[in-house]
C-alpha cells in the first residue's frame, strides 16, 4: 500500500513537471508570435495608415466646408427675403425703425403715422403692449388690436397662451387713454396694429 502510494504520488509528480515544462515553452513562444502578429508594422503599412487618416481628415474638412458654405447661402437668402419685405411695407407706408427710435420720436409723430417696429407681445391684464425685451422693466409700446384683422387676433390671442411671441408690428399711431380698474390714468399715443409678422433670425 505504501509502495503504490509513492508510486501514485511519483508519477503525478512528473505529470505535474511536464506540464509546467510544457507552459514554459509556451510562454517562451508566444512572445514571438505576439511580435510577429501585432508588434512593429511594415513601412508600406504605416504609409497606408496614414494615408488613409489623410483622406479620412480631408473628407471631414470638405464636409464641414460644405455644411458652412450652405449656412452662410440660407442666411443670405433669409436676409434677402427681410430686406424685400422691408421694401415691400415702405412701399405701403410702414417705415422700419428701432425700437429705441419710436420711443424716443412717437409723442410727436403725427397721428396717423405708419411705422414697423419689431419686439416682443406681451399682455398685462387687458393692456396689449410691445416691447423690446422680456426684462420686466422694458420699454413698452401700448398696442390697440380691436381693429386688427381676426386672423391677427387669433394670432395674438395664441401668444397669450405660450412662449413670449417676436413679431414685427405694421401700425399707426392714434392718440388713446389708457384706463386703470375701469378709470381714466393718462393720455397717450397708442400703435394701431394692422398687421403682425414673424420675425425671423438670420
Amino acid at each position: 500500500m505504501v509502495i503504490a502510494t509513492r508510486e501514485k504520488h511519483e508519477h503525478l509528480a512528473g505529470l505535474s513537471l511536464l506540464i509546467i515544462i510544457g507552459l514554459l515553452v509556451a510562454c517562451a513562444q508566444q512572445p514571438a508570435q505576439i511580435g510577429g502578429k501585432y508588434g512593429a508594422i511594415t513601412s508600406e503599412e504605416r504609409e497606408r495608415i496614414r494615408q488613409e487618416t489623410e483622406q479620412r481628415e480631408r473628407v471631414h474638412s470638405e464636409q464641414l466646408a460644405a455644411a458652412r458654405a450652405e449656412r452662410i447661402k440660407e442666411q443670405q437668402r433669409l436676409a434677402a427675403e427681410a430686406q424685400k419685405q422691408i421694401e415691400e411695407d415702405e412701399a405701403l407706408g410702414y417705415k422700419h425703425v428701432p425700437f429705441a427710435d419710436y420711443m424716443l420720436d412717437y409723442k410727436t409723430m403725427p397721428i396717423g403715422t405708419k411705422r414697423a417696429i419689431a419686439g416682443f407681445y406681451r399682455v398685462n391684464g387687458q393692456l396689449e403692449t410691445l416691447v423690446e425685451n422680456w426684462f420686466p422693466d422694458a420699454p413698452e409700446i401700448i398696442l390697440l388690436t380691436e381693429t386688427a384683422p381676426r386672423e391677427i387676433r387669433k394670432r395674438l390671442l395664441e401668444c397669450r397662451r405660450g412662449y413670449p411671441c417676436r413679431m414685427i408690428v405694421l401700425g399707426h399711431t392714434s392718440r388713446c387713454e389708457v384706463t386703470w380698474l375701469g378709470r381714466p390714468v393718462s393720455n397717450s399715443v397708442c400703435l394701431v396694429v394692422d398687421k403682425t409678422r414673424e420675425q425671423r433670425q438670420y
